[in-house]
């Protein structure tokens, strides 16, 4: 895990080419295994949505998130990838926060190039939006220009962080979305 940590604070974390493997497949778990967080009874569940698509990047996420939360919850993470498991998953079960790597996430014209890849993930986000009103955590491995700034915004992102990103701002961006959020979904 250092590895990862140091390749993403250097800027050199890995290119997002592994997406078909079993490794991305659809996956839903509680973490850490389904238990309280260091043992300590949880008053509530935080799920969070993770489109990451690459799995050096979503370890470290997920690792951050778990001590972004503390022994406060229990961390419930959906992985996906895939556009259109992201809409089904979130049908079956709204999460409390969604965090999604834009240009990483796949719809179903894989032969896309970045602009409209972009601008498909938008639309994505904007229909996540209206249908569960959660804040939503998007990362963006391309620089963050003010066009780009003012469409997140149009369609409702509530923070938007260029990759690579600093890790307390990561922390600092969640700790934001649990006061929006009550902290916990109440299950």
């Amino acid at each position: 895990m250092v590895r990862g940590r140091d390749k993403l604070a250097r800027g050199k974390h890995p290119s997002f080419e592994g997406a078909k493997s079993a490794r991305h497949a659809a996956r839903e778990a509680p973490r850490p295994g389904g238990r309280t967080l260091q043992g300590v009874p949880a008053r509530g569940e935080i799920h969070v949505l993770l489109a990451v698509g690459d799995v050096t990047l979503e370890e470290l996420l997920t690792e951050l998130l778990e001590k972004t939360v503390g022994s406060r919850r229990v961390l419930k993470i959906t992985a996906r990838v895939r556009a259109e498991e992201i809409l089904a998953s979130t049908a079956q079960a709204s999460p409390d926060i969604f965090v999604l790597v834009l240009n990483n996430i796949i719809h179903p014209d894989e032969n896309v190039s970045v602009g409209p890849l972009i601008d498909e993930s938008l639309r994505m986000v904007d229909q996540l939006k209206e249908q569960h009103r959660r804040p939503v955590i998007a990362l963006l491995g391309l620089p963050v220009d003010a066009s780009i700034q003012a469409r997140a915004q149009a369609v409702g992102i509530d923070f938007l962080l260029p990759l690579p990103f600093a890790l307390g701002e990561f922390e600092r961006v969640v700790e934001a979305c649990f006061s929006q959020t009550g902290s916990a979904s109440g299950r």
